[in-house]
């Protein structure tokens, strides 16, 4: 789902009635767990490296190795020894880049997601737009990125502050890149 808003309506409240509609439509069951990715809440711990905060996520029970940890935050263009590196002095893309890399580890099946391609470079958008495709979960997009929300294809759209829900079609693509 694609959350579409209107001037002045903040992001964090379009995500919150996202989640409404989910929860209030019955789109959400049990078993259900939802995360999410805001454009000023990264929460990652600045003072451990990529590997350690990424290790961090990883559910109770499931054994991922060094390498696996690696491919992952490969996934996102964070390589090299650069996985060793303190998140604090990572670029504002790099954060987002090891956000969306946590949030995948954790299992999660449903991403509430705030403009998750801000501040990434061209080749970094198409890593991140690769890797939520092959997201096997529901995602709950906030972007004004008509490219990036095109290659996601969404199903449906909330547009915002209506509260209006309508299925999505490539015309929306232009409110997308007003927003």
């Amino acid at each position: 789902m694609a959350v579409l808003r209107g001037r002045g309506v903040p992001l964090r409240v379009g995500l919150v009635a996202a989640t409404l509609v989910l929860v209030a439509g019955g789109l959400l069951a049990s078993g259900i767990a939802v995360t999410t990715i805001l454009r000023h809440d990264l929460t990652n711990r600045v003072d451990e490296t990529l590997l350690e905060n990424i290790r961090r996520e990883v559910p109770t029970g499931v054994q991922l190795s060094e390498t696996e940890l690696r491919g992952l935050l490969g996934m996102f263009g964070l390589s090299g020894e650069k996985v060793f590196q303190d998140a604090g002095t990572l670029s504002g893309g790099e954060k987002t880049k090891l956000a969306l890399a946590m949030l995948m580890v954790g299992r999660n099946n449903v991403l509430l997601l705030d403009e998750p391609t801000n501040n990434l470079d061209p080749g970094s958008r198409r890593a991140v737009t690769e890797a939520l495709l092959d997201w096997p979960g529901a995602i709950v997009l906030v972007s004004h990125d008509t490219e990036f929300v095109e290659h996601l294809a969404p199903t449906k759209v909330l547009v915002m502050p209506d509260g209006e829900l309508d299925y999505f079609t490539t015309g929306w693509l232009d409110l997308v890149a007003l927003a």
